[in-house]
C-alpha cells in the first residue's frame, strides 16, 4: 500500500473552494484509492503553521484559521524567518503579526513526519509546496497543484487587499515561481490553467520546458441528478417559481454562479439579462448567486428580470441548479469552475465564453462565445429557440458529465497520475 499526503495551507473548517474542495473530493473516495493501492491522508498546513499541533488531518476538529489569516500568517513567517533572503527586504517590512509567529521546530517535525511515512505529497497549492521543501522534505517524492484562476499568487494579492507589487505580493509570487520551476510534476485543473498561471508570473516563454511534467486532472463532481430526467427538472422549475417568487409568466431560468468579481463576469451576465428582458420581457428569469464585491452595483443596474440572490443554502442551490433550464459562465478568467460541472450533473444546458478551462468542458456539448453580452445574448437565442433544441442540450451537457466530470473519473485521473511518478 501506498501512502499519499493530500496537504494544503488551508483549514478544512467552513466552506473553501479550490485545494480544500478538491481534497474533499479526493477523500470522500478514499475506497478507490485503496483498491488502486493507495493511501489517501488529507492533511492542513495551517494547524502546525499556528502551533496548534504538528499535522492535522480532514477529520480533526481543533482551531482553524481562515483562509486570510493563514495566508498573513505565512507570509509573515516566511519574511521573519528571511527564507526569501534574495529579496532584500527589511523584517520589519512584514512586522504586523496577525498571528503568532511559530518557531521552525514544528515544520521539520513534519518534515521528518512526512519524509518517513509517505511516497508521495501532494501539495495543494504553492505556499504549502515551498514551506515543505524548505523544511527539507524530499522535493522527488512531491507534487505541486494550483487551483486559482491564473497565479495563486495574484488571487492572493486580490484577497488580502495588498498592492499588487507590494511586499506581501512579491514574496508570494516569488513563492510561486520558484515552486513550480522545481516540482517534479505539476498537476492542474485544465489545459488552460497553464497558460493562466505562466501568464500571470512571467514564466510563458518557459511552456514548452514546464508542459512535460504537467498533468492535466480535471475536476469532478457529485451527481445532482442520478439520471436525466425533464420530469424533475420541470418539477423544481415551478418550485423555484414559488419560493423565489418568480413571476407566473416565467417559463426559462439562467443562472451562473460564481464570485461577484470582474473575472466572474458578473457584470456581463446582468448586461446579458438586461438585453434579455427587452427581448423576452418576463419569460426568462436570470439568477445570479453568490456575493462580492461589485454586489452593490449589481443590485442598482440589475433588470427586473434578474435575481441577485447572494450566497444560499447548499440545499437550494441544488434546488436552483435541478430547476435551471441554461446555466451561463460569463467569466472573463477561469481555471475550472466547480459550479459550471454541478450544473452540467444537474442536466443544464450550458453556454460558457471562450476564456479559460470552462470552455473545455463545455467543448463539444454546449455553446462557447466571445467574452460580452451580444455573443452570450445571441447564445442563448439559439438554445431557447426550439424546446426541442434545449433538451438537446441538456442531454448532452449531462452525458460529458457522466463520461468525464464525476468524482470517480476524476480519482482516476490521481490514480494514472501517482502510477506514473512511484
Amino acid at each position: 500500500m501506498k501512502h499519499v499526503a493530500q496537504i494544503t495551507l488551508f483549514p478544512f473548517e467552513g466552506k473553501y473552494g479550490g485545494p480544500v474542495g478538491v481534497i474533499k473530493r479526493l477523500y470522500s473516495r478514499a475506497n478507490i484509492f485503496m483498491h488502486h493501492g493507495y493511501n489517501i491522508v488529507p492533511m492542513s498546513l495551517s494547524y502546525f503553521i499556528s502551533e496548534k499541533r504538528t499535522y492535522a488531518t480532514h477529520k480533526d476538529t481543533a482551531r482553524g484559521d481562515n483562509s486570510i489569516q493563514a495566508l498573513k500568517t505565512l507570509l509573515s513567517k516566511l519574511s521573519k524567518l528571511r527564507i526569501l533572503r534574495e529579496l532584500k527586504t527589511s523584517h520589519d517590512m512584514l512586522s504586523n503579526t496577525y498571528l503568532k509567529i511559530p518557531s521552525t521546530l514544528a515544520s521539520l517535525k513534519v518534515a521528518k513526519y512526512l519524509n518517513d511515512e509517505y511516497d508521495l505529497i501532494h501539495a495543494q497549492d504553492p505556499f504549502t509546496y515551498y514551506v515543505l521543501v524548505k523544511a527539507g522534505i524530499d522535493d522527488h517524492r512531491m507534487i505541486l497543484s494550483i487551483h486559482s484562476p491564473g497565479a495563486a499568487s495574484k488571487e492572493l494579492t486580490r484577497r488580502l487587499n495588498t498592492y499588487r507589487y507590494g511586499i506581501q505580493y512579491l514574496l508570494a509570487r516569488r513563492i510561486e515561481v520558484k515552486s513550480i520551476l522545481s516540482c517534479r510534476a505539476l498537476a492542474l485543473p485544465s489545459v488552460s490553467s497553464l497558460i493562466l498561471i505562466l501568464n500571470d508570473i512571467g514564466l510563458l516563454h518557459l511552456k514548452d520546458q514546464i508542459k512535460p511534467k504537467t498533468y492535466i486532472v480535471y475536476n469532478g463532481v457529485e451527481p445532482l441528478l442520478k439520471s436525466f430526467s425533464l420530469d424533475i427538472k420541470h418539477a423544481m422549475k415551478s418550485y423555484l417559481i414559488q419560493v423565489l417568487n418568480l413571476p407566473n409568466k416565467a417559463r426559462y431560468i439562467v443562472t451562473t454562479i460564481g464570485r461577484h468579481v470582474s473575472e466572474k463576469g458578473v457584470d456581463i451576465f446582468v448586461h446579458t439579462a438586461k438585453k434579455a428582458y427587452d427581448k423576452y420581457g418576463e419569460k426568462v428569469q436570470f439568477l445570479l448567486l453568490g456575493d462580492g464585491p461589485l454586489r452593490t452595483v449589481l443590485m442598482k443596474v440589475r433588470p427586473p428580470n434578474c435575481h441577485i440572490l447572494g450566497r444560499v443554502a447548499e440545499e437550494l442551490k441544488r434546488s436552483i441548479l435541478l430547476g435551471t433550464d441554461v446555466y451561463m459562465a460569463p467569466n472573463r478568467v477561469s481555471a475550472f469552475d466547480f459550479a459550471l460541472l454541478e450544473a452540467m450533473s444537474a442536466g443544464c444546458a450550458v453556454i460558457s465564453t471562450n476564456r479559460g478551462g470552462n470552455a473545455e468542458a463545455v467543448l463539444g456539448t454546449g455553446i462557447i462565445t466571445k467574452c460580452n453580452y451580444f455573443e452570450l445574448l445571441k447564445a442563448l437565442d439559439y438554445v431557447l429557440s426550439d424546446d426541442v433544441i434545449l433538451t438537446d442540450f441538456k442531454i448532452r451537457s449531462y452525458n460529458k458529465y457522466l463520461k468525464e466530470f464525476t468524482i470517480d473519473k476524476m480519482i482516476l485521473r490521481y490514480v494514472k497520475m501517482y502510477n506514473e511518478l512511484i
